[in-house]
C-alpha cells in the first residue's frame, strides 16, 4: 500500500468507513483528476494530492455512514464532493449532484465518466431543481449553509422518512430546535487534525439534541 493510500485509508477508518483497495485507488484517481483539471480552472483552492486526500475524500465519506439506502441529492455539489466519493463507496445509492457552476459540472461529469459511476449530474440552482424533483432518501449539503437554513431549503426535498445532513465547521452555530425533526451531531477530525461537524437530521416527533 502506498504512503497516499495508507493515509487515506487510515482517514476514512477513523470516520467509519473501511475501504477496498480497488476503492482507494478509484478515490485516488478522483484526486487526480481533480488537481490535473485544476491546472485549467479554478476547482479547489488545495494543490496537493495530500491536502485533496484530508480536505475532500475524507471528508466527504464521513458522511457515508449516516445515510439511508435510497437516493441521495448533494445540494451545492462544487466539484463533486461528497457525491463522487459517496457514489464510489455506496453502491446502494442513487446520486444526483446539483451545481450552478457550469465549468464544475463538467469537471463532475468527465470524473464520473472515467470512474464509470452512474450518476445524475444537473446545472441548475436548487431553487429551480427542487419543485420538479422526485422525492429523495438523503439530502446533503457540504459547507453550503448553514445547518437550521439547511433544513428549511432542504425539508422540502425529502422523502417522508428521509435524512438531512449538514457538513459544517465548528464555527457554526448549533442549529435550533426544529419541530418535526429528530437531529444529532458528530464530530470528526480530519488526517490533518482539522476538526469537522456534521449535523444529521431525521423526521420524527420532536427535534431534540442527541
Amino acid at each position: 500500500m502506498s504512503e497516499l493510500q495508507d493515509r487515506l485509508a487510515r482517514g476514512t477508518v477513523a470516520v467509519g468507513v473501511e475501504l477496498s483497495h480497488l476503492q482507494l485507488e478509484q478515490l485516488l484517481e478522483l484526486g487526480r483528476l481533480l488537481l490535473d483539471w485544476n491546472t485549467r480552472m479554478n476547482l479547489t483552492a488545495i494543490r496537493e494530492l495530500p491536502g485533496v486526500v484530508d480536505r475532500h475524500l475524507v471528508d466527504s465519506l464521513a458522511v457515508a455512514p449516516h445515510l439511508v439506502p435510497g437516493s441521495l441529492v448533494d445540494v451545492g455539489t462544487g466539484a463533486g464532493f461528497p457525491g463522487l466519493p459517496l457514489a464510489l463507496v455506496r453502491s446502494d445509492l442513487a446520486v444526483t449532484l446539483l451545481e450552478s457552476i457550469h465549468k464544475k459540472t463538467s469537471f463532475v461529469r468527465a470524473a464520473a465518466r472515467a470512474l464509470g459511476l452512474q450518476v445524475t449530474v444537473c446545472t441548475e440552482r436548487l431553487e429551480r431543481w427542487g419543485p420538479l424533483a422526485k422525492p429523495q432518501q438523503n439530502a446533503v449539503s457540504r459547507a453550503t449553509f448553514a445547518p437550521t437554513e439547511w433544513v428549511r431549503r432542504g425539508t422540502p426535498l425529502l422523502a417522508p422518512s428521509g435524512v438531512l445532513i449538514a457538513m459544517t465547521t465548528p464555527a457554526e452555530p448549533n442549529p435550533e430546535t426544529i419541530p418535526g425533526f429528530s437531529f444529532s451531531s458528530h464530530d470528526y477530525r480530519l488526517p490533518d487534525d482539522t476538526l469537522r461537524v456534521l449535523w444529521r437530521f431525521e423526521r420524527g416527533i420532536l427535534g431534540c439534541f442527541t
